[in-house]
């Protein structure tokens, strides 16, 4: 089971559900949204998916009474910074291809009967972070390092607007499309708040706000969600992914027991970071960093990510053996034989397809001037079409590692010089034919046209002896006359 936020004294009034096809409108926007099946329920509210009247596209409204908090909240922030200009405007400050936050479509009020409630449309996305989760109860650390970085693109762009949110974890993560943990983006903003005005004050009252096994020691204390509380509760998470589990995690329903062991944690972190990850050793010492900028950035500062970025970058590249593929789709060898291709042959891995194709780059010109013949040989294979290989070799770490764990079948370093003395031995073999074949063409061209031209010498030859004979012959006419 997910883990659930810390009980409270008094909850919220869930909201009454709507009939299918039920039409609600936007007053602002004028535009008019039919509400489809419902298939989630969150803290206070439940969760349908719906479209606009007179488009296809699928979105997602969320519906909540109109006296309760989180949605209220929620909205707001939604209007005040997740416009879709305001964000394509960061996007092109940071030259980023994608932002993993939802932009505003629409929110409003609807009254069903004697019922008020509010509603906000967002888009629609493919699977929940936790729902990839449960299946394994942990995740390959090329895949956190992923999310990670996108978690952080969406904390600068929101810190930027000086809001914290205050409740990162799986469940509020979800991807663009199942797999593709580059396109994860956080959602749930029920806990957001405006943190320009924030002041070290702790008040018991707000205690313990949030996840509790992920809430920051802040919050523990009754403070108003921070900046350094999100990094803090974004490193738990990462955690929580890496090993599956967390020392307080059995002390949820008490959330001061949780606090104590959090802090005692936190006095001894890297001896145990080593006893939860062993099995992830190379992400221990990332994930100390990010512990240390939390713990030093003041409460009211903003957090380095410009450091943080490069601390995320360099472990992704470390737990991925600095590869932007996957290694488990990497074939062990690559071999290529000048005979017709057999069907386990056309199987074979396209990690090895592409490199072949890569190190051909170089001949090209000489291929494309090939004069075909019976005995043409070709190394160079086609890619298998429904394979991302080629797409996913370029991605950046975020696009890199979506379909497998990378963690599997990583090819040994010394294996390379060897593959790539292979690979540029059949390029030189390649080479050798398409010579070869050239001066075969050329020296039966050759040989041809001499023959011809020698014919043509013998009959100019044999004219000329027959000349010379007749004028000799003319010659001894006319002096035997003269002496007659």
């Amino acid at each position: 089971m997910p883990p659930k936020r810390a009980p409270k004294g008094k909850l919220h009034e869930l909201a009454v559900e709507l009939p299918l096809k039920t039409i609600i409108s936007d007053l602002t926007t004028k535009k008019q949204y039919c509400v489809g099946r419902q298939f989630a329920t969150g803290g206070f509210g439940r969760i349908y998916t719906c479209n606009e009247v007179g488009s296809k596209t699928e979105l997602v409204v969320k519906v909540e009474p109109y006296g309760n908090g989180p949605l209220f909240t929620e909205m707001n922030v939604f209007i005040r910074i997740l416009k879709p200009d305001q964000i394509a405007e960061f996007m092109k400050s940071r030259k980023l291809k994608r932002l993993g936050v939802p932009p505003m479509i629409s929110s409003g009020i609807y009254t069903h009967g004697q019922d008020k409630l509010r509603f906000l449309v967002m888009p629609k996305y493919a699977i929940s972070l936790e729902a990839i989760r449960e299946k394994s109860r942990t995740l390959p650390a090329p895949d956190v390092w992923t999310v990670a970085r996108c978690m952080l693109e969406s904390l600068e762009y929101i810190h930027g607007k000086n809001y914290t949110h205050a409740d990162i974890k799986a469940a509020n993560i979800l991807l663009e499309g199942k797999g593709d943990f580059s396109s994860s983006v956080l959602v749930d903003f029920g806990l957001a708040r405006l943190a320009s005005s924030n002041e070290d004050k702790p008040d018991k009252k707000r205690a313990h706000n949030g996840t509790a096994i992920f809430t920051s020691c802040d919050a523990h204390r009754g403070c108003h969600p921070s900046y350094r509380g999100d990094l803090e509760i974004l490193a738990y998470n990462m955690i929580y992914w890496l090993s599956g589990s967390l020392p307080w995690e059995d002390f949820e329903a008490n959330p001061g027991k949780v606090y104590d062991m959090k802090e005692a944690f936190l006095k001894d972190l890297q001896s145990n970071l080593k006893k939860i990850l062993k099995d992830n050793s190379e992400s221990i010492a990332p994930l100390q960093e990010m512990f240390s900028i939390a713990s030093k950035t003041g409460y009211t500062e903003q957090l380095n990510f410009p450091k943080l970025y490069k601390i995320v970058d360099e472990a992704f590249k470390r737990v991925s053996g600095g590869r932007r593929k996957r290694a488990s789709e990497e074939p062990d060898d690559v071999e290529v034989k000048r005979t017709k291709t057999k069907p386990q042959e056309k199987a074979s891995s396209s990690k090895g397809q592409v490199d072949l194709d890569e190190q051909q780059g170089s001949s090209e010109d000489v291929k494309d001037n090939r004069t075909p013949t019976s005995k043409a040989v070709r190394f160079r294979r086609k890619a298998n079409p429904t394979s991302t290989s080629a797409v996913s070799r370029r991605q950046s770490p975020r696009v890199a590692n979506s379909i497998s764990s990378p963690a599997t079948a990583q090819s040994p370093s010394h294996q390379q010089p060897a593959r790539r003395k292979r690979r540029s031995l059949l390029v030189l073999i390649d080479w050798m034919y398409d010579v070869c074949g050239r001066i075969f063409v050329w020296f039966m061209s050759v040989r041809l046209i001499g023959d011809d031209g020698w014919e043509d010498t013998r009959e100019e030859k044999n004219a000329g002896k027959c000349a010379a004979v007749g004028e000799e012959g003319e010659k001894s006419t006319l002096s035997a006359r003269i002496l007659k």
